[in-house]
């Protein structure tokens, strides 16, 4: 017997905006179709992206926890500018990607509203491939950017 559309599962929601956003955000930022008036609001919607992906993503958490660890292990050994500019590229493309898969998944989920399809579930694996990728590249970097630095210091 197929499950009638209430008892289908439900995809996950996005978190709600907390009482305090809703309080100093003017209600037309909130409820906007179209183009953004102003680089301010841009800025809003931005950061919001960055909040609602990091409230409800627990490998993107992972991915800030490991990226402050790098910053740190780069202050110890005293990388130079150009370990610094690889750290933080290799840091912008793991959560980017991270990011844009959290945004493919929740698409996909709303369009298929919790229903089974297998190029929903293509899209989502690519997606999280990507992230996957971008995570391998990211080591690779830390590996040419810390192990010099690293061996230097037990000699």
């Amino acid at each position: 017997m197929r499950p009638t559309n209430t008892e289908r599962k439900r995809p996950r929601e996005i978190p709600s905006e907390s009482p305090s956003n809703r309080i100093s955000v003017p209600l037309a930022w909130r409820r906007r179709v179209q183009r953004t008036s102003s680089l301010l609001e841009s800025f809003y919607h931005a950061t919001r992206g960055i909040s609602v992906a990091l409230q409800g993503e627990r490998n993107l958490k992972i991915h800030f926890v490991m990226a402050i660890a790098a910053v740190g292990l780069g202050c110890y050994v005293h990388l130079e500018a150009m370990g610094w500019a690889l750290l933080f590229l290799a840091i912008g493309l793991v959560i980017t990607a991270e990011m844009l898969n959290t945004a493919v998944e929740r698409v996909v989920d709303m369009f298929c509203g919790g229903q089974y399809n297998s190029l929903a579930k293509d899209a989502k694996d690519v997606a999280a491939g990507a992230v996957f990728c971008a995570s391998i590249a990211s080591l690779l970097i830390g590996g040419a950017v810390f192990l010099p630095a690293l061996l230097a210091m037990l000699k």
